[in-house]
């Protein structure tokens, strides 16, 4: 059964305002499997903002100096059998 798509007025969770959620957003929120939003395009770019301020507020007082919002998404432990985990096994079998 495939149902077609209407533009759908929707009232946003924060302003309380309605916005149209247009047949090519809802098309691109069903092929990425997202959820049908609940605010507004300007309640979620303010959120997201407040959001991204808050992230990089926690980075400045928690995170080493130098570690940016990018290089905490990428610093890891390495992986088993890694050349740094290998040399400090043998390091180990020395003493």
């Amino acid at each position: 059964m495939v149902t077609e798509l209407v533009d759908k007025e929707i009232f946003c969770q924060d302003c309380k305002e309605p916005f149209v959620f247009s047949k090519g957003e809802q098309s691109f929120f069903l092929s990425k499997n997202f959820a049908v939003p609940k605010r507004c395009p300007d309640c979620r770019k303010s959120r997201r903002k407040v959001d991204r301020k808050k992230r990089n507020q926690f980075l400045k007082e928690v995170a080493p100096e130098g570690v940016t919002d990018e290089t905490a998404k990428s610093v890891s432990s390495p992986a088993p059998g890694s050349y740094s985990e290998a040399s400090s096994n043998e390091e180990e079998e020395k003493t």
